[in-house]
């Protein structure tokens, strides 16, 4: 498996983990206040497997990642719908325009149209001259009106 597999791979790992739920438009998140907002705490617990010089942190109360890539070579990371949306290298930070989370996350102008987001072919634009970048991920936080399944049979206890 190569490197570039490797950290991907592990990358994903971590996208899953931080996932509880996209059950609601990232629109009405931003509309409808949350209940129990000020309750939920995002963490990276690991990432697996460790790969020295790659840092992951939560940041922007929660809403927000920061990914910092020291390892010498390029880190994908993927999108809300598996698509590559940024490409990460010892040089800087790319983003593809062409994705779906592009577009979600309010990084394309209101007139950018939602099927070119959509597109099979990354469209890559330089962003970034640091090997760092901070986006908001609505994987970080819980977005349905009720709480997590998990949460409202024992609301005492973190999970």
């Amino acid at each position: 498996m190569t490197t570039v597999r490797v950290l991907r791979v592990a990358f994903c790992i971590l996208a899953a983990a931080l996932s509880v739920c996209w059950a609601a438009p990232p629109a009405q998140a931003h509309i409808q206040p949350q209940p129990d907002s000020s309750h939920y705490r995002s963490t990276i617990t690991a990432i697996q497997p460790p790969v020295p010089g790659l840092a992951l942190a939560v940041t922007g109360a929660g809403g927000s990642l920061t990914l910092t890539n020291h390892t010498g070579k390029t880190v994908v990371v993927i999108g809300y719908a598996g698509e590559a949306y940024l490409r990460i290298t010892p040089t800087g930070v790319d983003e593809n325009v062409a994705s779906l989370s592009s577009w979600l996350n309010g990084r394309l102008p209101p007139s950018q149209p939602q099927a070119r987001a959509n597109q099979q072919v990354p469209e890559w634009r330089h962003v970034s001259d640091q090997p760092a970048f901070t986006w908001h991920d609505y994987r970080t936080h819980w977005l349905a009106q009720q709480r997590p399944p998990v949460v409202a049979a024992d609301p005492h206890h973190p999970h």
